[in-house]
């Protein structure tokens, strides 16, 4: 829709080559394999949730989906994890007073959980080592049935016959 003589710059093709990764990524996965990334990575969620809850830290949603966000008792806990945090190279978002968000995606592991609950006890000063296995093995993917999707996604062949 710009022509070449008249486009001083790239915005359009930065954004061309967003969509174009985006389409890419859904014909590679489809949409069962969307489905597996989007389950995997809540359940991971849910699992940093529990393991907290564990310590003695209460998440303060009770749904979400890839991002947890809890509260320490205060600035100077939060300070200590930010600390803590910061000597794992692990990126928070950290609120006034207290609050803490983390937010997983396909690439998290267990081991980052397992990660992100210690340096959070050690930020509050807790002493339990948890154990994510037992806690793996609850987890039962849940969200409210208000957000539950009923319409079929990625119908058109192309995103259903080229995975690789």
């Amino acid at each position: 829709h710009i022509r070449r003589e008249k486009a001083t710059s790239n915005i359009c093709t930065a954004q061309v080559l967003l969509a174009v990764m985006a389409s890419s990524y859904a014909v590679y996965h489809g949409p069962q394999g969307l489905r597996a990334i989007a389950e995997r990575t809540h359940g991971l969620a849910q699992l940093l949730a529990k393991g907290l809850e564990k310590i003695g830290v209460q998440t303060t949603a009770e749904h979400f989906f890839d991002t947890i966000t809890f509260d320490v008792k205060g600035s100077e806990q939060q300070k200590a994890v930010r600390k803590a945090a910061k000597a794992r190279k692990r990126n928070l978002r950290y609120g006034n007073d207290g609050p803490v968000s983390v937010s997983l995606d396909e690439t998290s592991t267990m081991s980052d959980v397992q990660d992100i609950i210690a340096l959070v006890a050690e930020g509050i000063g807790a002493t339990n080592h948890i154990d994510l296995a037992p806690l793996a093995e609850e987890i039962i993917l849940k969200y409210p049935e208000t957000l539950a999707r009923r319409s079929a996604y990625l119908t058109h062949p192309v995103f259903n016959a080229h995975h690789s």
